[in-house]
């Protein structure tokens, strides 16, 4: 007669149960972090967004951006630099916002 082994172990079974728990708790864990919200972000990081837009699109991109509680139109070329309003002095290549 053959003997049955008993090997200590997990079954395919018990692992796949435990896999699928661990991704519904990390599922759940992610959701309830909040999210960044757009009015926290910088000027500076608004700039990067709008010239990697601009340069992906191969076209002229316009955002406002908020310096000192006032608002300035801004335009990033495809070729890297900025345009700005008269009063928002900034740097056409560097892209630093610096108000009046």
């Amino acid at each position: 007669m053959s003997r049955i082994v008993n090997r200590p172990g997990l079954t395919l079974l018990e692992l796949l149960v435990t896999v699928t728990l661990l991704g519904l708790l990390s599922a759940m864990a992610t959701l309830a972090l909040p999210k960044p919200s757009t009015a926290a972000t910088s000027p500076a990081t608004k700039i990067a967004a709008l010239r990697s837009e601009a340069a992906h699109a191969r076209a002229p991109r316009t955002a406002t951006l908020v310096v000192d509680s006032a608002a300035f139109d801004v335009t990033a070329l495809p070729d890297g630099s900025l345009l700005g309003d008269t009063m928002l002095v900034l740097d056409r290549l560097a892209g630093v916002p610096r108000a009046p």
